[in-house]
């Protein structure tokens, strides 16, 4: 077992990295894998993926010895409903845009074809598995890791860490530069009211339940969005 406290922070931030760049490849060989099994573009692909990042971080929270557990428990009830109230406020606003985008058809064509296609699956990941799959990551090992060695500052490498693995999306063509640039603002609000939901409440479970509220009405938003604009069109 690796205790990653005992290094310097700039060795703890290249690992950090490190692990936030074999995250993101994992992910891209599970969706080489699922297009060779014919699961390209379907909720069934947004879910296995889900379950397969699921994995991976906690995988590497056990090997970083990572108490998770302890991360998920209710503890600061009181502070963590707060957040919630707060997380819930954002998140129907955040379902409003999604619609009003998916609407005018400014929205990425991809996401609206896996919305068409099997709405279920993806309604299910984003309802249990979303925040866990990125959260054990941004928030349980890299942010948990830093605030041990630089208190309040580790919210603000966190955020630049996750701009930049988002950024991956420009890279490999999942998202235009215009598209990312757009969504940017809201990744934003989200990941601050998560990130300081963990380090008020020292919990992952009030932010991982904010997170799966925000993708959750999002995208009930979007197929409403969709179902209305085929309602139209007949």
């Amino acid at each position: 077992m690796i205790n990653i406290l005992d290094f310097n922070i700039f060795f703890i931030l290249l690992i950090l990295l490190t692990i936030t760049v074999l995250y993101r490849y994992y992910g891209l060989v599970i969706h080489k894998i699922q297009k060779k099994v014919n699961l390209k573009n379907s909720g069934m692909q947004f879910f296995t993926t889900e379950l397969a990042l699921i994995m991976f971080n906690v995988c590497f929270m056990l090997l970083l010895k990572i108490n998770i557990l302890k991360r998920l428990s209710f503890i600061n009830f009181h502070m963590g409903l707060i957040f919630l109230i707060i997380g819930i406020i954002f998140a129907i606003m955040i379902a409003f845009l999604s619609y009003n985008l998916m609407k005018d058809g400014s929205h990425g064509k991809a996401y609206q074809k896996m919305v068409q296609k099997s709405p279920f699956f993806i309604f299910i990941s984003l309802l249990l598995l979303v925040g866990f799959a990125e959260d054990l990551l941004f928030i349980g090992i890299i942010q948990n890791v830093l605030t041990t060695k630089i208190g309040w500052c580790a919210i603000i490498v966190y955020l630049f860490i996750f701009v930049f693995y988002h950024y991956f999306n420009v890279l490999i063509g999942a998202e235009t530069k215009k598209e990312f640039l757009g969504m940017l603002p809201v990744r934003l609000i989200i990941s601050l009211i998560i990130s300081l939901s963990f380090h008020f409440t020292k919990t992952l479970i009030y932010g991982i339940i904010i997170h799966n509220l925000f993708d959750t009405l999002s995208f009930i938003g979007t197929y409403v969005a969709i179902n209305n604009k085929k309602k139209e069109s007949c």
